[in-house]
């Protein structure tokens, strides 16, 4: 783990920005066209006749720089990124300074099963979610990658990891392992008190089907409310929905309840009463208080 009182975070536009095109130049010249090559997508597209743009040699060069400017001692990367961290020390030479360490990881998929995890393919579990998110999103981790989440994602012990996958190859319940990946990953950004609480909520709504006891109230103005846009008003304001247009399109691809009741149509909504629970999705519930 990172001690936080001794990390500085630094984008690399602050020194990548002033470089002149006399600097850039220089930096080309410490790297063949053949040395570009030899990583595997460049390869790839040209024995197959693809182009290849000229700014894209830039990417591997600049990500080398980024060692240069910080005198980097080490650098991790994901196994995806071998040449990029390799070229680092290369560069590193040409400008004077210590070669850098390197350490690989292995490439997670996301809940996805299929790409890597990535924010922007929606496939991934942030370290930043909220307690029962996170652990919903866990038990999404398709059964074939239970035992490399516990690998890569958990501090357990080796030796625990391995009876895991015995247990799972005797005929273990799947489902089970999973729920204790999910406590495991859960507990270590949130604490074991918050892991059983996302664990019986995970229970309660998906498991039972029933509504959690602590729902998040939401108040409601329905004085003046014209086409349900103060419902929507009032579940924006939770924070839990990029936008009010993200609301809506739940309730119109019929992923809305109010009581149990499916809701497609915001427009139809005209007598809301406090006490009601509004459900959007699988996990989302709120208790209406009108104003």
């Amino acid at each position: 783990m990172l001690d936080k009182s001794k990390t500085v975070i630094k984008f690399n536009s602050e020194w990548l920005e002033k470089l002149s095109l006399k600097d850039v130049v220089f930096l080309t010249s410490k790297c063949t066209v053949a040395k570009m090559l030899e990583r595997e997508d460049f390869k790839n597209r040209y024995t197959n006749r693809q182009s290849i743009c000229i700014h894209e040699f830039l990417y591997p060069l600049m990500q080398g720089y980024d060692s240069v400017a910080i005198g980097a001692d080490i650098e991790f990367g994901g196994t995806d990124q071998i040449f990029n961290v390799l070229m680092g020390r290369s560069i590193q030479r040409d400008y004077g300074q210590d070669s850098q360490l390197t350490v690989f990881f292995p490439i997670l998929e996301g809940i996805d099963g299929k790409n890597k995890m990535s924010k922007s393919l929606g496939n991934y579990i942030g370290v930043s979610d909220e307690a029962n998110d996170m652990y919903v999103k866990v038990m999404k981790v398709p059964d074939d990658l239970i035992i490399k989440y516990f690998t890569l994602c958990t501090d357990l012990h080796p030796d625990k990891i391995r009876k895991i996958e015995k247990n799972i190859e005797n005929g273990g319940n799947p489902r089970n392992v999973k729920m204790d990946l999910a406590f495991e990953i859960t507990a270590l950004y949130h604490g074991q008190d918050e892991a059983r609480k996302a664990q019986e909520y995970f229970e309660t709504v998906y498991q039972k089907e029933e509504v959690p006891e602590d729902v998040e109230v939401i108040e409601v103005n329905m004085v003046s409310d014209s086409e349900g846009v103060n419902l929507i008003d009032a579940i924006a304001k939770t924070g839990n929905f990029k936008s009010r247009s993200d609301i809506r399109r739940i309730f119109t691809q019929k992923g809305a309840k109010i009581n149990g009741e499916m809701v497609d149509d915001i427009k139809k909504i005209s007598n809301l009463t406090s006490g009601q629970i509004v459900q959007l999705g699988k996990n989302r519930f709120y208790k209406i208080k009108i104003n």
